[in-house]
């Protein structure tokens, strides 16, 4: 019987299903760029999903580049929860924060 706290699948469903993390929608994500190029603004759920789908690939390629054994330890299954989660309950990014921001960096 496969032990519930492990599987991955069931915590990406319990994390993405969440009032917490749908509410990501509603958050400003800001990406500041060099001088003379655009910020990217997208939403903090928007990035979520953008930095899990990256740790995915950054765990398959080291499985894979260091001749890991796969499903000895599920990296990908690890990181993907990790990652969907790490902006809930960060505050929303208001424009005095922005401002402020922009004004020290």
């Amino acid at each position: 019987m496969k032990n519930p706290h492990l599987d991955s699948e069931l915590q990406i469903t319990n994390i993405t299903s969440s009032k917490a993390f749908k509410a990501l929608g509603f958050k400003t994500q800001v990406a500041f760029s060099l001088p003379g190029m655009s910020s990217i603004i997208s939403t903090r759920l928007t990035h979520s999903y953008e930095a899990a789908n990256s740790a995915s690939i950054i765990a398959f390629n080291m499985e894979r580049l260091n001749g890991w054994a796969p499903y000895t330890i599920d990296y990908q299954g690890s990181l993907r929860p990790c990652t969907l989660a790490h902006d809930i309950g960060h505050p929303r990014l208001e424009m005095a924060h922005m401002k402020t921001y922009v004004r020290h960096h």
